[in-house]
């Protein structure tokens, strides 16, 4: 993540676009603030899965790669769905006004947030699976992708093509990492469980996102909302939780 986006300063320096550098950096600093708790869920599990593991607990290790996503997943949608619909009211308030440009930039990056929270699922059980090689590789290749997308991409929307080129890259070693730990390793990464609860976490999104639109029209503090946003959507999971009563996880 630390090559892809100083790839993208650099090359829009490369250009001259020096303006646009710090509002895609304002925009970026956000998106890596968001995408923290991902990394710190992630390492949670590691050393647990990695005993699973060695001790050859089949079925254990994939309740834990289960209770993982369903983790990560839980604060992935949200970010997503609260990150674009706050992104205006956050850019204004930390940087100024003279920084919109970065807004746009931000609804385009926090995709890229949500991915990474996805990506750092799957990174792991690679490691686990001493197949750390492939991450080399699959982020070797995304650097490369990367540079080419932004040659194409940065001389004709600026900042804009550099965020769709994040994106896309990311997009790239999910599909990548993806493959080799469905091709590499013994675990399920979707199943039943899963599908559920992404729905649960979804309508909860969507329904704290009305919240947030709604409150738009008001004079509220941006971080205000992200609070109240926070309230509503873990009170929908709780809603749920309690009326709908989702069954306890299991690897089927």
């Amino acid at each position: 993540a630390f090559i892809y986006t100083n790839t993208d300063s650099l090359m829009m320096g490369f250009w001259h676009l020096f303006s646009q550098v710090g509002y895609y950096n304002a925009a970026q600093k956000i998106v890596a603030m968001a995408i923290i708790p991902a990394n710190l869920i992630a390492t949670s599990f590691f050393p647990a899965l990695t005993k699973s593991y060695s001790n050859q607990e089949k079925e254990k290790m994939q309740k834990l790669f289960d209770y993982q996503n369903i983790v990560l997943l839980s604060l992935a949608i949200p970010i997503v769905v609260g990150g674009y619909i706050l992104a205006n009211g956050l850019i204004v308030r930390i940087y100024g006004a003279s920084y919109q440009p970065a807004v746009l930039a931000l609804r385009i990056l926090i995709l890229m947030g949500g991915i990474s929270y996805l990506r750092a699922s799957l990174g792991r059980p690679l490691f686990i699976y001493n197949q750390q090689r492939k991450t080399f590789w699959i982020a070797a290749w995304g650097a490369l992708l990367n540079v080419a997308l932004n040659a194409i991409l940065i001389p004709r929307f600026g900042l804009y093509g550099a965020a769709w080129a994040s994106v896309a890259t990311f997009s790239f070693a999910l599909v990548l990492i993806w493959y080799y730990v469905k091709r590499l390793t013994p675990l399920k990464i979707i199943n039943r469980t899963l599908v559920k609860y992404s729905l649960v976490f979804l309508v909860s999104s969507i329904l704290m996102g009305i919240v947030l639109k709604e409150l738009a029209a008001c004079n509220v503090n941006p971080f205000l909302k992200v609070g109240i946003g926070t309230v509503v959507y873990f009170s929908c999971l709780a809603l749920f939780w309690k009326f709908a009563s989702p069954t306890s996880l299991s690897t089927t």
